[in-house]
C-alpha cells in the first residue's frame, strides 16, 4: 500500500541520517543496511519528487510513484522524477515513474549507482537521462512514451552497462550514446521510435544481442571501436569493406565509424 508523501529533498550524508529517523525509515546508510526509501506515492506539482544530492551513504528508493514534476526558474535541476546529483551507493528499483515535464530518472555527476526494473512512462522529455555520470548499471527498466529518448546517455557517462531494457515509442531515439567510452549494451529491445539506438562520439563500446525493431532507423556516428555481435534490427544492414559505412533501410543512414566490427 502507498502512503502519499510531500517532495523529498535531501543534501549529504547527515541530512540523510536526520531525515530517516524522522520519517522512520529502515536502515543505517551501511552496505548491508542501508536506509530504505519506500512504497511512497509522490505528487510533486512542482520543482521534483525526490532530489539526493552529495551523498555516498547507501540507499534504496523502492515501490514508489512519482510524478507531476515541473521546471521551475529557482531550481534549476527541477522538473524530474528523481533526481541524483553528486551521489554514489544507490539503488532505484522497482519504481514508477509517470508524467514529469523533464525526465523520469536523472542522474548528474553520480556514480555507482544501479537503477532496475523501473517504468518511466509518458515523461515530456525523456525516461532515464545520466550527465557525466560513469560506473551505473541499468538493468530491466522499461521507458515507454516519453517525448524525447527512452534512455541518454550524455557527456562522458563512461563505464556504464545496459541490460534488458525495453524502450518503446518514445518520440526520438529508444537509447542514445553521446561521447562515451567503455560502456556496455546487452539485450536491449528498442521498439517503434522514431530511432532504435543512436551512439555519436563514443569510444570502445560493446553493442551485443540487441533488438531493433520497427524502429524509423538506426544511427552511428563519430564512433570509434565499436564492436557489435548478434545484432537483430528486423532490417537489412550492410557494411562495405574498409570503409566502414552502415546503410540501414526502409530509411537510409550513413555515418561514418572508424572501426566496426561483428564477433
Amino acid at each position: 500500500m502507498m502512503i502519499t508523501h510531500e517532495p523529498i529533498h535531501i543534501k549529504g550524508n547527515d541530512e540523510f541520517a536526520k531525515i530517516a529517523k524522522e520519517e522512520g525509515w529502515a536502515g543505517n546508510g551501511t552496505k548491508h543496511n542501508p536506509y530504505i526509501i519506500e512504497n511512497l506515492e509522490i505528487n510533486s506539482k512542482g520543482g521534483y519528487c525526490i532530489d539526493i544530492a552529495s551523498v555516498d551513504v547507501y540507499f534504496v528508493i523502492r515501490n514508489c510513484k512519482l510524478h507531476g514534476a515541473k521546471y521551475i526558474e529557482e531550481h534549476f535541476l527541477s522538473g524530474h522524477g528523481l533526481v541524483l546529483v553528486g551521489t554514489k551507493n544507490g539503488i532505484i528499483s522497482n519504481n514508477t515513474l509517470i508524467s514529469n515535464e523533464y525526465s523520469g530518472i536523472h542522474l548528474i555527476y553520480s556514480s555507482n549507482n544501479i537503477i532496475t526494473n523501473n517504468n518511466c512512462i509518458s515523461n515530456d522529455r525523456k525516461g532515464i537521462y545520466l550527465y557525466k555520470s560513469p560506473n551505473n548499471i541499468i538493468i530491466n527498466n522499461t521507458c515507454i512514451l516519453n517525448g524525447d529518448n527512452g534512455i541518454e546517455l550524455s557527456e562522458n557517462d563512461n563505464n556504464n552497462i545496459l541490460i534488458n531494457n525495453t524502450c518503446v515509442s518514445n518520440g526520438d531515439r529508444g537509447i542514445e550514446l553521446c561521447s562515451t567510452k567503455n560502456s556496455i549494451l546487452i539485450n536491449n529491445t528498442c521498439i517503434s521510435n522514431r530511432m532504435g539506438i543512436k551512439w555519436s562520439y563514443g569510444t570502445n563500446l560493446i553493442i551485443t544481442n540487441n533488438k531493433w525493431i520497427l524502429n524509423d532507423s538506426n544511427g552511428y556516428e563519430n564512433s570509434t571501436h565499436i564492436y557489435i555481435k548478434n545484432l537483430e534490427t528486423y532490417k537489412t544492414y550492410v557494411i562495405y569493406e574498409n570503409k566502414q559505412y552502415i546503410a540501414k533501410s526502409p530509411y537510409t543512414i550513413v555515418c561514418r565509424l572508424s572501426y566496426l566490427m561483428n564477433l
